[in-house]
């Protein structure tokens, strides 16, 4: 590590068994515009051969750091890695997924152009195991801009899906320090939570630009945790309902976190002007919702 460079970004990602991913992952970050980052990759205590690749870089780019730890989760994971990051903003990214070498550059000029946005994310478009990009299948859909270059984040844009893409997401890190970080007790939808609590007080722009590809395989945090999605992401939309109606959320209260099966939340129902509809993808072995 190279202790007297202070980047003006920190790229953020964590690594948990990728290896076939992971190569493309950091060539992708290392070939963008835009080269004013560090780039941290935190091995979250991967069992195949993700740590040796991560090593391999290090070597190769001064501006990498490289921790390796104990499998701890996402959320963990990337709180240590908040707190390590020299960086004003932290640029999140997949270790499997992918982006033109534009993309942080693009953000990056929004932010200069937008002085008060405390965070601005993109667009994505799903990639299949085998790297097929399916441009027509993106998140948030186009329809989400209705023809304009950006749009304004509001915790309501929620209810129908989640429009910031975490991997996309490149924000102020003292923000997301003061408001506590990626809280633990979220197995899933860590990030939807953070973004509800900073659009709630910060301007957010999520860009209508797809530059970024999620690839999806069947390792994937998505698919791992497939059974719980549902649960975590209503109860994010819960805890934003309580605390619009009491300024607090059971965690901030101090409440213990409600458990999958135990205390399931009420949904709460999307907007009745964009009723989501369910396509399965057969090429992509993934439901989007149009």
């Amino acid at each position: 590590m190279n202790i007297n460079f202070h980047p003006t970004v920190t790229v953020l990602v964590p690594v948990y068994n990728v290896e076939s991913f992971l190569p493309q992952a950091i060539e992708c970050i290392l070939s963008q515009t835009f080269i004013d980052f560090e780039l941290i990759l935190i091995n979250d205590g991967s069992t195949d051969g993700s740590g040796t690749i991560i090593e391999h870089y290090k070597e190769k780019d001064d501006r990498i750091v490289a921790i390796h730890k104990s499998n701890e989760g996402v959320a963990r994971t990337l709180n240590l890695g908040l707190g390590l990051a020299r960086g004003e903003w932290i640029r999140r990214f997949d270790s499997d997924d992918t982006c033109l070498p534009g993309a942080l550059e693009g953000q990056f000029r929004f932010l200069q152009d937008h002085p008060e946005v405390a965070m601005v994310s993109t667009q994505q478009a799903f990639q299949t195991e085998q790297g097929r990009i399916a441009w027509q299948h993106r998140m948030p859909p186009d329809r989400y801009f209705t023809g304009q270059p950006f749009r304004w984040l509001q915790p309501e844009d929620f209810y129908d899906f989640s429009p910031v893409v975490h991997g996309t997401a490149l924000f102020r890190k003292s923000l997301v320090q003061d408001l506590g970080g990626y809280r633990t007790g979220f197995l899933t939808s860590e990030d939807n939570d953070l973004w509800l609590r900073i659009c709630e007080r910060h301007p957010v722009a999520v860009l209508n630009d797809c530059s970024y590809f999620l690839r999806l395989h069947d390792t994937s945090a998505t698919r791992r945790h497939a059974a719980s999605l549902r649960f975590y992401r209503e109860l994010t939309l819960r805890f934003y309902e309580e605390r619009k109606a009491t300024g607090t959320d059971p965690l901030q209260r101090g409440e213990p976190m409600p458990a999958p099966g135990l205390s399931e939340p009420t949904a709460i129902p999307a907007d009745p002007h964009n009723a989501p509809g369910t396509v399965y993808r057969d090429d992509l072995d993934f439901i989007y919702r149009l």
